[in-house]
């Protein structure tokens, strides 16, 4: 759990984003790297995970930022059908760490252990959800990337 021990929270946050993303992760190669390991197209499988990842972070930006954003698990909305190309997914990707970042950023840190309404968890809860979220997922596309 991240607390503000060794920096506060946002900062802690916002380097733990960082690192997996772009930078050197504990546990090995970031998103970015790990994305960028081939010159051919990303396969299918590859591109469903990364929506995947799009949509969660899109629900904990707009959590942070103070509007509703619903996702029904297990449906198109959850799992959306990969109809954009590469580029574009990676684009949206690339835009959803922007706007990640900046949700954080200028996110309230007095309310990091309060909870969104209608949630079972605090807002500090869903911005480390959502670092575990990605770091599983881009394991899953790390081990697809590795069977092609």
């Amino acid at each position: 759990m991240i607390n503000s021990v060794n920096g506060s929270i946002k900062e802690r946050l916002l380097k733990k984003l960082k690192q997996i993303y772009d930078g050197r992760p504990w546990y090995g190669k970031s998103i970015k790297a790990i994305l960028g390991m081939r010159d051919t197209p990303l396969p299918t499988e590859v591109l469903s995970l990364i929506s995947h990842m799009i949509v969660w972070r899109s629900f904990t930006t707009a959590a942070l930022s103070g509007r509703e954003y619903k996702v029904e698990l297990n449906t198109e909305q959850d799992w959306p059908p990969v109809i954009l190309s590469s580029a574009e997914i990676l684009a949206d990707l690339e835009q959803s760490q922007v706007d990640l970042v900046a949700a954080i950023t200028d996110f309230n840190s007095a309310h990091w252990h309060t909870k969104p309404t209608d949630a079972k968890y605090t807002y500090l809860d869903l911005c480390e959800g959502i670092i575990d979220h990605d770091i599983y997922h881009i394991a899953q596309v790390a081990l697809n990337l590795k069977t092609k």
